[in-house]
C-alpha cells in the first residue's frame, strides 16, 4: 500500500481550517472544518466553503489551527485568522 497523505477530515492532518458562516447554509449547517498537511493545503481547502459562503450571500470567518505535537497527541494553535465578506 503507498504512503498517502490523510483525507481534508483525518485527524493526522497538521493544519486545520475552521470555517464558521456568518448565518447558516442550507445543507452545510453554520460551519465546516477540514485540514490539511501544510498551510497552504488548508487555505485551499477552505475555499471551497468560502465560495459557498458567497454563493449564499453570506459572509465567513476562517481560523487556520496548527497542531504542534505529533499524531496522536494533539496541541492546537492558531495561526491565522480571516474574514470573507
Amino acid at each position: 500500500m503507498k504512503n498517502q497523505e490523510p483525507t481534508a477530515h483525518s485527524p493526522k492532518n497538521t493544519f486545520i481550517a475552521q470555517i464558521n458562516y456568518n448565518r447558516p447554509l442550507s445543507e452545510i449547517g453554520s460551519s465546516s472544518r477540514v485540514g490539511a498537511m501544510t498551510l497552504e493545503g488548508a487555505k485551499h481547502e477552505a475555499k471551497f466553503y468560502t465560495n459557498q459562503a458567497k454563493k449564499n450571500n453570506t459572509g465567513c470567518t476562517v481560523v487556520i489551527k496548527e497542531n504542534k505535537k505529533t499524531y496522536p497527541d494533539f496541541d492546537w494553535v492558531e495561526v491565522e485568522t480571516y474574514k470573507v465578506e
